[in-house]
């Protein structure tokens, strides 16, 4: 084993060598460059050529060279390839770690990795995901390990079997009595088998260890959690840090709050520092909610054991993982946006810029204020082809609607309709006006703008709509949020209202599949997003990609990719509104059934609606951006070809 770690260590070494060698003697024309270029990545797919041409660009001729090539690429019809592998100088090999990914998830989160990572790939951005291979199967959030590896994974368009590759151990400390030096438990060595699969520049190392990633998300004592959170961390530094993996990131992305201790490690223990490559790469940590109840806050003592040495850090240290408002608390998301050297990403601009000036982040607010200089937005995206051909594909009735221009997609989404309210108890009415809500049920999510009062009667929101526009029907669907007293008030109002308008109201407090919610939205329209706050928010995306127009908060990531309806310019994809109450959430509700009733304002809104770009690609060259930004020099910047364009997609990023 021994003998196969080193040759596989050399290996790497004679990747990156021949590689640089190849790609500093092409640089004489752009047949050269092409033909060197496409040698490179189909034989070392995930190595970062835009990380190997930054280091050939520090001979001053050999980059000037380069961005030549850039120029002259752009004036020839076949040098899109030589300028899209320049056009990535700097970046190499980007890292992310997640709970969630192509093979489990719970939500958004799995929904970006997956859509993002092969995008950037395409472009020429080599992406690793580490992520937990659980070990049970657990519905429809992930397989059993065994069927994973058995079945595959999807990853990109191709069904890729894992492979194991190796092993590594990770390192917990002790825990003590609290206020005393007498050990509750032993320093511990947790083994976790590493498993590989690969596919188009995209990488999966699956983490596994039975005890430690039974399923995903899995309610666990507060100790227990801290546990997984550090062997996660920790685990993905050691699959890095490993020279025979091959992994040498420019970027290492976390996410979310069980990822957040990596920064930090990364940054304070030897066993990480000492490792070039992790040296020097740049942590970003990303934030798919600020939200208190996702900062992942755990108790420093728990049932009289002090846990902070289970981190194995000098207590030096211990300041910066703490929760700032609460000295018994340590604070994974907190850590992570002190220590991360890249800075943090949000899900979306605006909700950037509401965490840091607009004290959004429930009690962050000084730390982030404090890396204000670092604070990067980018909306999320969707994979519109992909959603184009689901749709293309969802049973709407017997009847073949041939051909893709917009009448069959009216007609389509009409007989979509008529299948809903077949299968949900509604009322069979052409003309109706369909409404829903598809999402977990949480107080977070507005719903107390569907259940509250408006001033001016004494109903609720939704009955108001209910008699005030008779031929309405709504659809509220999604799993609920136990211990939310906003939930027990919709379940209560639900049930009163089925009693009463029967067959214009149907709920299913449960979770739903991604086929069904797409055809709950593409049946609907109008569909329903009152929250809070919203960081980012897909599936105002997926119900623009399915001519479904949006009616929610002008907050986060629903303000970033929603436009206001202006109906004297046809123009817009649904309608917003800037208060947090239940009568200016009702009176936008009205305006949109309003605006609908005009038959020819309607199809232009869903051809609006339909032709809003929000795909990951269009994403990808804000994300080249903030790199650049981050691990190439500003001198350097200044001289490439593509200033211009980079400084106008960063002013898109910066918050």
């Amino acid at each position: 084993d021994i003998e196969r770690l080193k040759e596989q260590e050399e290996a790497m070494a004679h990747a990156l060598a021949s590689s640089t060698s190849l790609a500093k003697n092409s640089l004489d024309s752009i047949d050269l460059f092409a033909s060197a270029h496409a040698r490179i990545r189909r034989k070392y797919p995930t190595l970062g050529v835009g990380a190997l041409l930054a280091d050939i660009g520090r001979d001053l001729t050999a980059r000037g060279k380069l961005f030549a090539l850039y120029s002259e690429s752009l004036r020839q019809a076949d040098g899109n390839t030589v300028a899209a592998a320049i056009r990535n100088y700097g970046i190499g090999e980007v890292v992310f770690v997640a709970p969630e990914g192509p093979h489990a998830g719970a939500g958004g989160l799995a929904q970006v990795i997956s859509g993002l990572l092969p995008e950037l790939s395409r472009a020429g951005i080599p992406t690793t995901l580490i992520a937990p291979l659980f070990a049970s199967h657990d519905g429809s959030r992930h397989q059993s390990d065994t069927d994973t590896v058995r079945r595959g994974i999807n990853i990109g368009s191709s069904i890729v079997k894992p492979l194991l590759l190796g092993e590594v151990v990770v390192h917990l400390g002790p825990t003590y009595n609290s206020g005393t030096h007498w050990m509750r438990r032993y320093p511990a060595s947790i083994p976790l088998k590493v498993y590989h699969a690969e596919h188009a520049g995209v990488r999966l190392i699956l983490l596994h260890n039975p005890a430690v990633f039974d399923t995903l998300y899995r309610p666990v004592l507060a100790d227990e959690q801290l546990r997984r959170a550090i062997v996660f961390s920790r685990g993905a530094l050691e699959a890095i840090a490993a020279p025979h993996f091959g992994i040498r990131p420019s970027f290492v992305i976390s996410n979310d709050w069980m990822t957040g201790f990596i920064p930090g490690l990364s940054k304070l223990d030897k066993r990480y520092t000492q490792v070039p490559w992790i040296a020097n790469s740049h942590f970003i940590h990303m934030l798919h909610n600020g939200g208190g109840d996702y900062h992942g806050k755990l108790p420093v003592h728990s049932f009289g054991e002090d846990q902070w040495p289970s981190l194995n850090l000098s207590a030096e240290h211990f300041f910066g993982f703490q929760d700032p408002n609460n000295s018994h608390l340590l604070n994974p998301t907190a850590a992570a946006i002190r220590h991360a050297n890249g800075g943090f990403l949000t899900v979306s601009k605006p909700y950037a810029h509401q965490l840091i000036y607009d004290n959004a982040s429930d009690g962050l607010d000084a730390i982030l204020w404090s890396r204000r200089d670092a604070a990067f937005g980018i909306s999320n995206g969707i994979n519109r082809s992909k959603i184009a051909a689901r749709i293309s594909q969802l049973p709407v009735s017997s009847i073949v609607f041939s051909g893709d221009d917009s009448r069959t997609f009216l007609l389509r989404k009409s007989a979509m309709k008529a299948v809903l309210q077949q299968q949900l108890g509604l009322a069979h009415q052409r003309d109706s006006r369909l409404i829903s809500f598809v999402g977990r049920l949480a107080e977070q999510k507005g719903l107390r703008l569907l259940t509250g009062w408006a001033n001016d009667e004494g109903v609720s929101v939704l009955e108001s709509i209910l008699l005030r526009e008779p031929r309405t029907q709504i659809i509220l669907a999604g799993p609920t949020t136990s211990n939310d007293s906003s939930v027990e008030e919709l379940e209560q109002l639900m049930t009163w209202l089925q009693q009463k308008y029967g067959q214009r109201i149907a709920f299913i407090r449960d979770f739903i599949s991604h086929s069904m919610a797409l055809e709950i939205i593409f049946g609907s329209d109008l569909f329903l997003m009152p929250s809070r706050f919203e960081p980012g928010g897909i599936t105002q995306l997926e119900a623009l990609a399915a001519g479904t127009l949006v009616v929610g908060r002008n907050v986060g990531g629903i303000s970033a990719t929603i436009e206001n309806v202006n109906a004297e310019k046809g123009t817009g994809t649904g309608f917003l509104c800037n208060d947090y109450s239940c009568r200016g959430f009702r009176d936008t509700l009205l305006w949109a059934l309003s605006t609908l009733k005009d038959e020819e304002l309607r199809v232009k809104l869903i051809g609006n609606a339909r032709a809003a770009d929000h795909d990951w690609a269009e994403r990808v060259p804000k994300y080249r951006a903030l790199f650049q930004h981050i691990c190439v020099d500003s001198a350097v910047l200044r001289e490439a070809p593509w200033h211009e364009e980079h400084d106008e997609l960063l002013r898109q990023v910066v918050s």
